[in-house]
């Protein structure tokens, strides 16, 4: 059964046309989405926004990929909460899953959906938890932070919100996996130390709590996504961890960066529509252009 991933659009329409043309070369049983699949303008009402983009553009891809193949979606950062209801609606429409907490079954695998990470200084924290050894006011988070309630973007107190919230790890333990054999997990957020999770300011920004909970948990493979810049820095997109292999396309450029696969024969198959077969990245920006990149959007995002 081949499948194909893809994490980090954006929003970015030349890399939804490009992928509803790969979905109608590779015939996929499925294509996977791994977060970060809106645009997100931080001035303004950003969940209106992404509500009315769901709508028109995302809408119009699905009306195009899913005559070819079923879609399934996790959330990343990017992906407001206060979309659920709009999704909710295409997934009435369209044969579209949201896996977000879920386990779907799909022929002889099930799909478990994880859209949680880190918390960090990224402002809106819909999907941000305190991750093992993130202490309370020492995990980077602004003092104030935005969250999802009833629906809309309200400033809370960071400490204060995030006392009264689960930690990664317990929220990871909701999500029940009877069989990670036969499971395949997206979690948008890389496992940390996996190189999969290297930013171009030589940090490491991936889970902990997955990187322990996959300790114990065999899948044939983990779909990431988050750090954009990650294969050219640490040169690989997928390593094996243990029993696991772990995949982290990237995004980079104006080249779309997705993967193909055919499930359960995974290491044989594993394609990135960039790289190859070969799990190796030779080459590629240099990290001070993409620190430079990474900058100029975190400005936008705190002006």
């Amino acid at each position: 059964m081949k499948l194909g991933y893809v994490a980090d659009l954006h929003g970015r329409s030349a890399h939804y046309r490009r992928l509803v043309e790969l979905v109608g070369q590779e015939r996929p049983r499925a294509l996977i989405l791994g977060g970060d699949q809106c645009p997100l303008a931080f001035q303004g009402d950003s969940a209106g926004q992404q509500r009315a983009w769901l709508r028109a553009t995302f809408r119009d891809f699905l009306c195009a990929v899913t005559p070819l193949c079923p879609v399934y979606w996790n959330s990343g950062n990017h992906d407001l909460a206060a979309t659920r209801d709009v999704l909710a609606e295409l997934a009435q429409e369209y044969p579209l899953h949201l896996c977000d907490m879920r386990r779907l079954a799909l022929d002889e695998l099930e799909i478990a959906g994880f859209p949680y990470g880190p918390v960090s200084g990224w402002p809106l924290i819909g999907r941000l938890l305190a991750d093992e050894g993130q202490e309370a006011g020492e995990h980077g988070a602004p003092a104030t932070v935005m969250a999802t309630i009833d629906g809309r973007l309200t400033p809370v107190d960071s400490a204060t919100y995030f006392a009264g919230q689960p930690t990664l790890a317990q929220r990871r333990q909701e999500l029940v996996i009877p069989n990670p054999s036969t499971t395949l997990l997206v979690s948008h957020y890389p496992p940390y130390g996996s190189g999969l999770d290297l930013t171009a300011s030589e940090s490491l920004i991936g889970s902990r709590a997955l990187a322990a909970h996959l300790l114990d948990h065999p899948y044939p493979l983990t779909l990431h996504g988050h750090v954009h810049e990650a294969p050219y820095l640490a040169h690989h997109w997928a390593t094996q961890l243990g029993p696991t292999i772990a995949c982290n396309p990237g995004q980079w450029g104006d080249s779309l960066h997705a993967v193909f696969f055919e499930w359960p024969a995974v290491a044989q198959t594993l394609t990135h529509t960039i790289f190859g077969r070969s799990w190796r990245v030779e080459t590629g920006p240099p990290a001070a252009l993409m620190l430079k990149e990474q900058q100029g959007l975190w400005n936008s995002v705190t002006r």
